[in-house]
Formats: structure tokens, C-alpha cells, sequence
């Protein structure tokens, strides 16, 4: 009888491994293909979720419904993602893993930040980064610092945005993650050239191309080019932006980054413009819009808009850039994007002036000066008193956790300061016993 209830035992054991193997390997094999083949990866993760539900493995199965998640993030199903991402977390709250309650809390921040739903983005990246700096986990905190500091800029918060970016390298370097610093280095690049400060802004992607050929990292060169180019664009060195520009086109498009292509585009048809080559700049700003709208990506659209609009007003088709302008606007005010309405406010009223719309020419002049004393005023009065509010609760958050990052980090320092003055007393004493028995 006993023979025969261990080999019971070693048969469901057998059976039991076999099928935990088989699921690990599902799991890496979904991971694996995110990036390359997103379909793929979430039909694998479906398989993975089905076997883990079998096996009742609560892990396995919020890490499966995290993979769906992340394929549908990637495949831009956003209202999918959000509801496996959501079922997932879960499922780590019910095993308390905050490791994969973060990793979906960063997820759906970018499910949020893509659907313009930025409120809600800086919310799961917060709640992310306080679980991050419980666990300690320096690559996913910089991580979601640089993230929170995106979603700062496009609310027109420069300064908060610039102290995350800086954070985020410090930490990135502290800890020798080079790469990751790269990415942050690129963020601070690219705020540089927004905020006029564009020879700081070189220099910076000068040493990011360099760490982009050392780790053979063809994506981060395409993005430090694409910025290094409209850095020329924006001195007038014309040939010098044309051979960035170019070169960032040609790796994005071979390694099919859709969303960089958008961004390459729109730079190339920015430097056309500059040149007077505007039937060639609008073929670009064609087939960035077009990639937009294949893609259901608001951003990217709202600055498409702006550089066709700015190339309408260059060549004095002032109606035609009001227009587009006020298109831009609408995707603005609906989205939360702040930063650039100054300059479109600027440009319209400009175009009113040229068509002799002295009273819209003043609506929008005083709408430009408003904006530029950082009163987020929009034509439509849309930012209501309550979201306010609400940002009001989110800042104050924020600035709590950086708080406790700082307290953090001089913990860290501390600790550190401590081992190696222990070290240094071991090395002496050993030194001295060394000294004691040669004596």
C-alpha cells in the first residue's frame, strides 16, 4: 500500500513539474515576442493562462493576464489591456507581490498617458514609483520617474519634468545602469530643445550616440539623431540636419518603429518647411498624419497639425493655418496638452493680423499672453475648477514620494559610507594580524 501511494505521489509530482515547466516556458516565450510580434506574444500568454488556470497557480495566472496586457498595450487594443492589466493586479494584491502590482500600475499608466487620459497616467505611475521604492528596485523607480516627468512636460510643467529627468539619471548611474541613463539623458535632450537651451540640448546627444554605438542600440540612435537634426534645423545648419534626419529615418524604418517614424516625419517636414520646400514638406506631414490615424495616436496627431500648420502660415495661407491650428487646439484642450498652446495662440493671432481680424487677432493675442504667465486658460474654458483640483491632489502626492526618494537615497549614501568605513577597519586589522604574525 505504501509502495503504491508513493508512486502515486511521484506520478502527480512528475505531472505536476512538467506542466510548471511547460508553463515557465510559455511565459518566457510571450515576454520574448512583445516587442517583435505582439499578436503572438498574446495568443502565448492565452495558452499560459488557460494551463495556469488548470493548475490553479494564482502567480501564474496574474503573470499571464500581465502578458495579455502588455500584447494589448503594444497592439493599441487599449480598453483589453486595461481589463487584464486591472485582473492581474488583482491577482497580486490576492499573493501581495508589489512587484507585479507595480509592473501593472506602470502598464496602465501607459495605457492612460496613450489615450490622453493624463490625470489617470500620472496616478498609476505614482503608485507605481511609492511600490517601487518599497521594493527598492532602482531600474523600474527610474523607470517610472522618467515616465511621470513625461506626463509633467506635456502638462506644461517644465521644471518638475527637468528635477524627474535628473532623478531618474542620478539614480540610473549610481547603480551602473548605463543604458537606462541614456534614455533619461534623451528626455533632458529633447526638454533642452523645447526650452530654447539647444547647445545644452547637443551636448548631451552627442554622449547619448556615443553609448548608443558602444551598446550596438540602433533605436536610441535613431531617437538621438532625430533630436541632434532638429537641434541643427532650429541653428539653420540645414546639411547638418538633413544627414541626422535621414540616417534616423532610414533605422526606423528598418527596424519598423512606427512610432518614431511618426516623430521622424514630422521633424523632416519641419526642415523642408525651413527650406521653402513645401510641396516635399507636406508630402511628410501626409504620411505622418496617416501613420496617426492608423495608429489612433493623439499626440503624434496634435503635432502633425501644428507643423503643417506653421508651414500653411510660413507660406502666408492664413486661413488654411488658422484652420489647422484650431484643429490642433481642439486635440489640446481635450487632451491636456499645454506646452505648445503659446505658440499656436501666437500664430493664429498672427494670421488674423494678416487677414485684418483686428478683434480675433486681440482674443488670441491675450490668449497667448495668459498662456505664457502659465494661467492654463484655453478659448473654450475647459479646464474646469474640480480637475484642477484633482491635479492639485496628484502634485502634492508626488511631491511626497520625491520626499521620501530623497530620505531614501541618503539612507542608501549612508549605508554605503558605513560599509566601506567597516571595510577599511577589517582591511587595517587584518594588516596589523598580517604584521603580528610575520613578527
Amino acid at each position: 500500500m505504501k509502495r503504491f501511494l508513493l508512486l502515486v505521489f511521484f506520478l502527480t509530482s512528475s505531472i505536476f513539474f512538467r506542466g510548471q515547466i511547460h508553463l515557465d516556458s510559455l511565459h518566457r516565450k510571450s515576454i520574448a515576442l512583445r516587442k517583435y510580434d505582439p499578436e503572438k506574444s498574446f495568443s502565448i500568454a492565452r495558452q499560459a493562462y488557460q494551463l495556469s488556470l488548470q493548475q490553479n497557480s494564482a502567480s501564474d495566472i496574474a503573470l499571464s493576464l500581465r502578458n495579455m496586457g502588455t500584447a494589448c498595450l503594444l497592439l493599441g487594443k487599449y480598453n483589453d489591456g486595461i481589463k487584464y492589466l486591472q485582473e492581474s493586479q488583482q491577482w497580486y494584491e490576492k499573493i501581495n507581490d508589489l512587484k507585479g502590482i507595480s509592473a501593472c500600475a506602470n502598464n496602465l499608466g501607459l495605457i492612460y498617458k496613450r489615450t490622453d487620459h493624463l490625470d489617470l497616467a500620472a496616478y498609476y505611475f505614482l503608485k507605481a514609483i511609492y511600490l517601487d521604492l518599497q521594493l527598492n528596485d532602482t531600474a523600474a523607480l527610474s523607470s517610472g520617474l522618467n515616465n511621470l516627468a513625461e506626463i509633467l512636460q506635456l502638462k506644461g510643467r517644465v521644471e518638475q519634468a527637468l528635477y524627474l529627468y535628473q532623478l531618474s539619471t542620478t539614480i540610473d548611474l549610481k547603480y551602473g545602469d548605463t543604458l537606462s541613463a541614456a534614455l533619461s539623458l534623451l528626455n533632458i535632450a529633447n526638454l533642452y530643445s523645447i526650452i530654447d537651451s539647444t547647445r545644452k540640448s547637443m551636448e548631451l546627444l552627442q554622449k547619448v550616440i556615443q553609448i548608443a554605438k558602444e551598446y550596438d542600440h540602433p533605436l536610441m540612435m535613431a531617437h538621438a539623431f532625430n533630436l541632434q537634426g532638429n537641434n541643427y534645423r532650429i541653428l539653420c545648419q540645414y546639411d547638418s540636419a538633413r544627414f541626422y534626419l535621414s540616417h534616423s529615418l532610414q533605422l526606423r524604418k528598418k527596424y519598423d518603429d512606427w512610432e518614431g517614424l511618426i516623430n521622424s516625419y514630422i521633424y523632416y517636414a519641419y526642415l523642408l518647411s525651413d527650406e521653402g520646400k513645401f510641396d516635399s514638406a507636406q508630402e511628410y506631414f501626409f504620411s505622418a498624419m496617416n501613420h496617426c490615424i492608423e495608429t489612433g495616436h493623439r499626440f503624434l496627431a496634435f503635432h502633425s497639425l501644428l507643423t503643417y500648420g506653421k508651414m500653411l502660415h510660413h507660406q502666408r495661407k492664413w486661413h488654411e493655418s488658422t484652420q489647422t491650428l484650431l484643429n490642433a487646439i481642439e486635440i489640446a484642450e481635450n487632451s491636456g496638452y499645454m506646452l505648445d498652446l503659446p505658440e499656436i495662440y501666437n500664430l493664429i493671432a498672427l494670421n488674423y493680423d494678416s487677414l485684418g481680424n483686428d478683434e480675433m487677432a486681440r482674443k488670441y493675442h491675450q490668449l497667448n499672453i495668459l498662456s505664457l504667465s502659465k494661467k492654463p486658460i484655453t478659448p473654450r474654458q475647459t479646464i474646469t475648477s474640480s480637475r484642477q483640483n484633482f491635479w492639485l491632489g496628484i502634485l502634492v502626492f508626488f511631491f511626497v514620494v520625491i520626499l521620501f526618494l530623497l530620505v531614501w537615497l541618503m539612507l542608501e549614501i549612508l549605508k554605503i559610507s558605513k560599509l566601506r568605513a567597516n571595510l577599511q577597519t577589517s582591511h587595517k586589522e587584518g594588516n596589523q594580524d598580517s604584521l603580528e604574525s610575520r613578527t
